[in-house]
């Protein structure tokens, strides 16, 4: 396991440090991608207003985007990603390591969305690097347009990155 450290520059010019804990693996969840950084930056930078919103991030994997969503005035943050208890440990860690506490963790199946994330309320939706592979995509797509048609005031924002 290894410890990245990400350091974000907010629009008032103030540094700040993200801990990540990551593991040299196969899975894509253990990672930072690029498309997560750039999603974080954003948030710092303030192209996207955070401030007492509910967040729910799909394909969480180390949490980045939603730990920088914490750290800039997000009310709370819903994590989700593939049921497995390792990448919910890594993520936990992770949110501990960057003393954030007002999240939780859901498992998600983009094949079969779990009614405790349909039920769930929120504000905006983030997602980074969840377009890995091309069999994801539609079930991605459907599991995002479902989220957005039940709930038509929430904001998606996505990051992804063309690997061809």
């Amino acid at each position: 396991m290894d410890l990245r450290k990400f350091t974000f520059v907010n629009r008032l010019g103030i540094p700040d440090e993200i801990k990540i804990s990551t593991v040299c693996s196969a899975e894509y969840a253990f990672y930072p991608w690029k498309s997560s950084e750039l999603l974080a930056q954003a948030i710092y930078s303030r192209h996207i207003d955070l401030s007492d919103r509910r967040i729910l991030e799909l394909g969480a994997g180390t949490g980045l985007c939603g730990i920088a969503a914490l750290n800039n005035n997000a009310k709370n943050v819903i994590f989700t990603d593939i049921a497995d208890p390792r990448i919910e440990r890594n993520l936990r860690k992770n949110c501990s390591m960057n003393n954030v506490s007002s999240f939780e963790f859901l498992p998600c199946d983009w094949n079969e969305i779990p009614n405790a994330v349909l039920e769930k309320s929120f504000d905006m939706i983030l997602a980074s690097d969840c377009l890995f592979e091309s069999r994801v995509v539609v079930p991605f797509v459907e599991t995002l347009s479902l989220l957005l048609y039940k709930n038509p005031s929430v904001e998606a924002f996505i990051a992804y990155e063309d690997r061809g």
